[in-house]
């Protein structure tokens, strides 16, 4: 074979190769494509679904449900920015993200498994506010640390807690390292730290309830991750409680309470409006004086920048002056 047939036949191979090359790279390209469309269709399937069991859930208090989905990983996002300027999201293992500026959610930072597991509480400011959701998968363990002294908190902590997540009740002093294959360990302490030697196999996140005598109704809560505390916040009523519980951290918690937070301050102002016409229109000193003495406590809890545990208060002497208008002669009542 002489010399020019030689560099033909290299040619052909090279031009066979190089086409094999793109006709493989085009059928690859494909295919990522093609699997990257699906899980993108599978995505936004899943998150369709969760916003109906969303949007459902404002409806019902106390909803316990349990949410089959292929294997996941959702991630929320909630920063802790200044009260009108939150930014709330979630995206499905990676793709899209949807908002949740205006969904009162408390959750982890990332949720994976599939069986997402959803409840729902409502938080009352004596009125009903909205409607707390709280998600959590089984792979999170939320162990209840007994305060021996008042083992009730424990009880009520845990018998609240919906019937479907991972959940236990431990003593101050026992070790918690045998709790092994949980993605995420929240440690609730009433009142009584866990002074146990055990820790948990992982990275785990604690709330410290100073007063368990008030679990329903406010108080402080100390957040911390692993021994390192984050800080101390406020909880007003036990919806708010739960909130502390299921949030991932403290800067988490803070920025979904700053949501109703907003919430409150709306429905206050239009609680004063009509509060205020109640009062000039009544011709009742009686119904006129209650409703004066309550338009104090509507337009402080308006005026709230942050939660505090005093701020629970308000709330009962607003309740309170509700009942005696149910009981006045003719009084139209406040809500």
């Amino acid at each position: 074979m002489n010399k020019k047939a030689q560099l033909s036949l290299q040619f052909n191979w090279i031009f066979i190769l190089i086409i094999g090359v793109a006709i493989l790279a085009f059928f690859l390209v494909t295919i990522r494509s093609q699997s990257k469309s699906a899980d993108m269709d599978l995505t936004a399937d899943i998150m369709k679904n969760l916003d109906t069991v969303i949007k459902s859930a404002e409806a019902s208090t106390g909803a316990e449900k349990i949410i089959h989905t292929p294997s996941l990983r959702m991630n929320f996002v909630c920063d802790n920015l200044p009260l009108n300027n939150i930014i709330s999201t979630y995206t499905i293992g990676g793709f899209s993200d949807n908002d949740l500026t205006y969904d009162m959610i408390f959750t982890q930072e990332e949720l994976s498994g599939n069986q997402l597991i959803s409840w729902t509480q409502s938080w009352n400011m004596p009125f009903r506010i909205a409607l707390f959701q709280y998600l959590t998968t089984k792979r999170s363990l939320f162990i209840i640390v007994n305060n021996t002294g008042t083992p009730a908190a424990a009880i009520y902590i845990n018998k609240t807690l919906p019937k479907n997540i991972q959940k236990i009740i431990v003593n101050p002093s026992d070790s918690l390292s045998n709790y092994t294959g949980f993605d995420y360990y929240k440690i609730i302490e009433l009142g009584m730290e866990h002074v146990g030697a055990g820790k948990p196999p992982g990275m785990y996140h604690t709330v410290y309830f100073e007063e368990v005598g008030k679990l329903k109704s406010e108080g402080k809560v100390h957040f911390s991750i692993d021994v390192t505390e984050e800080g101390i916040s406020a909880y007003n009523g036990p919806a708010m409680l739960f909130g502390a519980i299921f949030a991932q951290d403290m800067s988490f918690y803070e920025c979904t309470s700053k949501k109703a937070l907003a919430r409150l301050k709306l429905l206050m102002n239009l609680t004063k409006q009509r509060t205020l016409e109640l009062s000039t229109e009544s011709t009742n000193a009686e119904c006129k004086s209650i409703y004066d003495s309550a338009l104090i406590e509507i337009s402080a809890l308006e005026s709230i920048t942050e939660f505090t545990p005093s701020s629970y208060g308000k709330t009962i002497n607003i309740k309170n002056r509700n009942e005696r208008l149910i009981r006045g002669d003719n009084c139209a009542l406040i809500y």
